[in-house]
């Protein structure tokens, strides 16, 4: 298998630990790693990261080399302090359970530029880590679900890991279910977890009661080390993210009615030309980025119980209630009055 790993433009690059996880899996199944990264092209020279287009075909033909659907699950009960580097020992040697899920989320550009997390505390005190990834709006693939499936497996991990196994299983929200070979009950045994489908957003659940629990590796020596290491490398990556470059500006508007390419591409000191150029090389669009920021800047507003549904419609730009209706629906399949009715306290 013809496989060159090489460095990659920001948006595509995932941290060599993937790689890490994957090998070690493929060998437990016995399969022969050399037919996926001929000497040629795998060992000479090692890399901090890795083009996440070419590791999903690789990804992809170990699954199936397997015939295990679950392989993925089980390349995620690899990971250890060190596979991520300084982000995973920063992760083992948090405090506590918020503190770790908090890192998870600041830190996961770290982990690759592909997947983001969000953290999000709910009006209950429960917290969510939110998963969401740079592909355009209905145009995932069976390799992206693979991706993200050992994305969330491995993140899962770390908690259980990092805790001793001391939570009861986690609960996993997705928006529907990808695999026709595995059943749900399956991989709920092998993950240890509890899904839910129907979701608008892909998303832990980690309850109250178990945020202040103390992680059983905690170091207030390594951990503030770490934590300087971490910051200056996120600032780093973070300053060639053309997409978070983009959001971020988003995030000064005060409402979306008015904003433009021209407008938008002035703010992040480039052309309108150039800014279109750098998003086609990461294989999305203005267009495209924009709805994806509107549908995560909705499910965060739809989450808070007390704003209504005619002001959340109008900071994201719509210029009525059925517009931004007809649009959430488009993107995530659901009703954003049935989302907000979920999260209003009475």
């Amino acid at each position: 298998m013809d496989k060159i790993l090489t460095n990659s433009i920001q948006q595509y690059a995932i941290h060599k630990g993937w790689l890490q996880l994957l090998i070690q899996a493929a060998q437990e199944y016995g399969l022969d790693t050399d037919h996926y990264f001929p000497e040629s092209n795998f060992g000479i020279q090692p890399l901090r990261s890795y083009d996440v287009r070419q590791m999903r075909a690789i990804h992809l033909q170990m699954l199936n080399d397997s015939k295990d659907t679950l392989f993925s699950v089980k390349a995620a009960k690899n990971i250890n302090p060190l596979t991520f580097s300084h982000c995973s020992l920063l992760f083992w040697t948090a405090p506590n359970l918020l503190t770790l899920l908090k890192d998870i989320s600041e830190y996961s550009i770290i982990l690759g530029s592909p997947f983001r997390i969000r953290f999000n505390e709910m009006s209950n005190g429960d917290v969510e880590l939110w998963f969401f990834n740079n592909e355009p709006l209905n145009k995932e693939s069976h390799v992206t679900y693979l991706g993200v499936t050992l994305y969330i497996a491995t993140i899962i991990e770390i908690i259980n890991q990092t805790t001793g196994n001391k939570l009861p299983p986690i609960d996993i929200f997705l928006m529907h279910w990808p695999y026709i070979d595995c059943s749900i009950d399956k991989f709920e045994a092998g993950q240890e977890c509890h899904i839910h489908l129907g979701s608008p957003v892909r998303k832990l659940l980690i309850k109250q009661q178990h945020l202040s629990l103390p992680l059983i590796s905690n170091d207030s020596a390594i951990y503030p080390q770490m934590l300087t290491q971490l910051r200056k490398q996120k600032a780093t990556l973070e300053s060639k993210d053309i997409i978070l470059q983009i959001y971020k500006t988003l995030d000064e508007f005060p409402h979306l009615a008015d904003i433009s390419a021209p407008k938008i591409s002035a703010l992040i000191l480039m052309s309108s030309r150039t800014m279109h150029r750098r998003l086609e090389e990461v294989g999305s669009s203005y267009r495209d980025v924009i709805e994806k920021y509107k549908l995560e800047k909705a499910l965060q507003l739809l989450n808070q119980p007390n704003i209504m549904m005619t002001e959340i419609a109008f900071q994201l730009g719509f210029a009525d209630l059925s517009s931004f209706s007809r649009a959430f629906r488009r993107w995530s399949g659901i009703s954003p009055s049935q989302l907000h009715k979920n999260n209003t306290v009475i």
